[in-house]
C-alpha cells in the first residue's frame, strides 16, 4: 500500500493506489 504520491482528493487516492498495485 506504498503508493509513489498522494493526491487529496479520494478519487485520485484511489487511482494513485490502483496504479501503486498495477491494475489500473
Amino acid at each position: 500500500m506504498d503508493a509513489p504520491y498522494l493526491l487529496p482528493s479520494d478519487s485520485s487516492l484511489l487511482v494513485a493506489f490502483q496504479i501503486s498495485d498495477g491494475s489500473y
